[in-house]
């Protein structure tokens, strides 16, 4: 029976990874095992789920995981132009549009303006905006200012879509909430759909695993950047 020896140092940093040089040193984890086949790989983690290329392991023993990332602010979403339905004018309206994330994070888009719209906004006359996706479950749109009718700012309407009518909703008073970040989480299971174990940002740790296969998923804002990396032994 051999003894496998595993030991890290993540005092580098990442390729295309927002990760800052550490000096985690955790120590080495000596696993014993049957034959000598072991597999290591980093790859990026996104918001669908993908089982881990186990190469030609048949039975998973020891595993090492780590999320390679940092925690910070998720992907903010930025509106383009905001148009008009019905006949434009020369009313001044300001939006900001609140993304909200599966893992509790938050990110707040620039404050984008119209200098044509309607004086009194209605199903008829109405701002139209959009914006692409960042990966979030809902966003808020808030009116921030407003040159005609109605005249109340704050949250006028939440939605999972990517664009919004503002037909003349009622501002709720609402400030713009601040951002929260996010620590990037990734699910770790052994079925697809369900993941009892989870690396946040930073966390590095060694798993005895009793199943044959790996799936992982990102639970937070999807970043395309390498963000995990992993280390399997046969049993």
């Amino acid at each position: 029976m051999a003894d496998l020896a595993i030991s890290a140092s993540f005092s580098q940093q990442k390729t295309g990874s927002n990760q800052t040089p550490t000096a985690a040193n955790p120590k080495q984890l000596n696993v014993n095992q049957v034959g000598d086949k072991v597999i290591k790989d980093t790859i990026t983690v996104l918001g669908t789920d993908i089982a881990l290329d186990l190469g030609s392991i048949v039975s998973v023993g020891w595993c090492w995981f780590q999320n390679l990332l940092n925690s910070g602010p998720p992907p903010s979403p930025v509106m383009g132009g905001i148009g008009q339905g019905g006949t434009p004018g020369s009313t001044v309206y300001t939006y900001v549009v609140v993304a909200n994330f599966a893992d509790g994070s938050k990110s707040v888009s620039a404050a984008t303006q119209t200098v044509t719209g309607a004086a009194v906004l209605n199903s008829t006359n109405y701002n139209i905006l959009s914006w692409p996706s960042v990966g979030a479950t809902t966003y808020d749109i808030y009116r921030t200012s407003s040159g005609g009718t109605p005249a109340t700012l704050g949250k006028i309407a939440s939605t999972a879509g990517l664009t919004y009518n503002d037909q003349g909703a009622a501002g709720d008073g609402a400030a713009i909430p601040a951002v929260i970040n996010s620590n990037f989480p990734i699910g770790i299971g052994i079925v697809s759909g369900t993941y009892p174990t989870k690396a946040e940002a930073g966390d590095y740790f060694p798993v005895k695993w009793n199943a044959a296969a790996i799936h992982v998923k990102a639970l937070g804002p999807p970043v395309n950047l390498t963000n995990f990396q992993y280390i399997v032994a046969e049993a």
